[in-house]
């Protein structure tokens, strides 16, 4: 474990090893569902393309694992053949020196890229197939829930450009599926109110037998991105460019339990079906003017709406009385949060005697975001013989995101090694309103949750690209990412004896580029 901390959660400026967040893992689970289930890894790496477009970052083009993203601006394009392979040490939560949750990932990515001139018009394809291992381990055998989540991800994608003197177009198309299959989670405790003798009997001593200690459930995920891009040359020293980008993310997840509760018509093997369907929608405009051969300013601006499940839960089969009466809820959960951002990018580039590049960018991102949703437990048993057990809660949820960033990055040239060193910094404030409301049966109240305090996110990412040319025609290429992320939250007091580290944000990735 590493002696100075990688990611860093702070309440009140304080780091949490002094401070109490949540129980075991809660952050952890939350972090990684919301990466796994609503997110897009259009062949980068993990945080800067799932983590950063949550704060709507989008386009800051932080990584250049195995090139796989083309400019528009490049004037040449040799024809590749690069294979890569990344390792990911993501997240890491350790609670009294014992590790509660991990999350990393191995990435192989292969790549061709060939470019064809006719007749004054360069046409550039791009063909890639990639293949992402997934693990995620929260909890253990003295944790209230353990879980290994091993999800296995390939993406096939095509791209496909035409570059002439005046303009450009081009299209691309992304793939992806993930499978999850013959997952477990176990439920080491179960809650229980040591005050409260009506919460038990009604609610918390119901959840065992109506669930039991061990919930199989198998993940099938598939999403696909379309976008499309053109640029034109205004005069001679400015140019003008577009894209716009649509996507689809359907994630299916079917839960499996048994039921041993004391009705016999709800016992047996349960299965639970949970639907999370994605829509985005991105368009981009981008202005360059030349100041000189050597340096050049850019401004852009984009925007982007997404459409984000809450929860769309339902049962596969419900029971059925001797009568013909449904025993148990035909829908359990749904709701959706609407999302709407804008960002901007001043971005300036200069080069220095042909072998130092010098370029960045200031921007500025807002999210704003209004969703509400709500749902309800199975029936947990039966009251006097006939009358069903269920609980249920509404929620609503209202906010925004306003997020400052800003990047610089330096390129030079010493014979056969080039060395890139890039460095971001992004501040992101985040207000939200929530509150939720619990539906209880049978005299059972709890007070309604809300929440109105302020987060401040600051995230700070360092990347290390030195490149080996072999040979005129082989280059090595190692990128180095460490990502340090900061996020204040409001105050929690804290067990003496409860002590919380954070490690993590750590990328390795290498590169054999084979030119031909």
């Amino acid at each position: 474990m590493s002696k100075a901390p990688s990611l860093c959660i702070k309440s009140r400026g304080v780091c949490l090893k002094e401070r109490y967040l949540n129980k075991p893992g809660r952050f952890g689970l939350a972090l990684c569902l919301t990466i796994f289930l609503l997110s897009f890894d259009a062949y980068g790496d993990t945080f800067a393309e799932k983590l950063y477009p949550l704060l709507n970052l989008h386009d800051l083009s932080m990584t250049d694992f195995a090139e796989s993203q083309f400019s528009f601006y490049d004037k040449t394009t040799r024809p590749t053949l690069s294979f890569s392979y990344i390792s990911e040490d993501l997240y890491r939560e350790y609670r009294n020196d014992k590790q509660t949750a991990d999350f990393s990932a191995q990435k192989f990515r292969l790549l061709f890229t060939y470019r064809i001139k006719i007749s004054g018009t360069v046409h550039r394809f791009r063909m890639g197939l990639s293949w992402d291992l997934y693990n995620t381990q929260i909890g253990h055998n003295t944790t209230p829930v353990r879980n290994n989540l091993d999800i296995g991800e390939r993406c096939p994608f095509f791209e496909y450009k035409v570059d002439r003197k005046r303009y450009g177009i081009g299209l691309s198309m992304y793939r992806s599926t993930r499978r999850g299959n013959n997952q477990t989670l176990r439920v080491n405790k179960f809650p229980h109110s040591e005050t409260d003798l009506q919460m038990n009997r009604m609610f918390f001593d119901l959840i065992e037998p109506t669930f039991g200690r061990e919930i199989e459930y198998n993940l099938n995920s598939t999403h696909l991105r379309l976008q499309a891009e053109g640029r034109v040359r205004i005069t001679s020293r400015s140019r003008a460019g577009m894209a716009y980008r649509v996507m689809q993310a359907s994630t299916v997840t079917q839960f499996q339990y048994t039921n041993t509760g004391e009705k016999s018509e709800l016992q047996g093997r349960r299965t639970t079906e949970l639907a999370l369907n994605l829509q985005s929608k991105h368009i981009a405009v981008m202005w360059v003017y030349e100041i000189s051969e050597r340096s050049e300013v850019e401004l852009r601006t984009s925007y982007t709406t997404r459409k984000v499940p809450l929860f769309d839960l339902t049962p596969e089969s419900v029971p059925e009385s001797s009568n013909g009466i449904p025993l148990d809820i035909e829908d359990l959960a749904d709701g959706v949060v609407d999302l709407d951002g804008y960002e901007v990018q001043v971005r300036g580039q200069r080069l220095f005697l042909k072998q130092i590049e010098v370029n960045g960018f200031l921007g500025f991102a807002r999210v704003n975001y209004t969703g509400s949703g709500s749902g309800s437990t199975p029936v947990l048993g039966f009251r006097l013989g006939f009358l069903p057990i269920s609980h249920a809660a509404d929620i609503n949820i209202r906010g925004n995101t306003k997020t400052w960033f800003g990047k610089g990055m330096i390129r030079t040239q010493e014979g056969k090694l080039q060395w890139q060193l890039d460095a971001l910094f992004a501040q992101s404030y985040m207000r939200n309103r929530m509150r939720a409301d619990a539906e209880l049966e049978f005299g059972l109240s709890v007070k309604p949750f809300q929440s109105t305090a302020p987060h401040t996110i600051n995230l700070l990412r360092i990347q290390l690209q030195p490149t080996l040319r072999i040979t005129q025609n082989y280059h090595l290429v190692y990128q180095f990412v460490q990502n340090i992320i900061f996020i204040n939250l409001p105050h929690k007091e804290m067990s003496p004896l409860d002590s919380r580290k954070y490690r993590g944000g750590r990328i390795h990735g290498f590169t054999l580029r084979a030119y031909f």
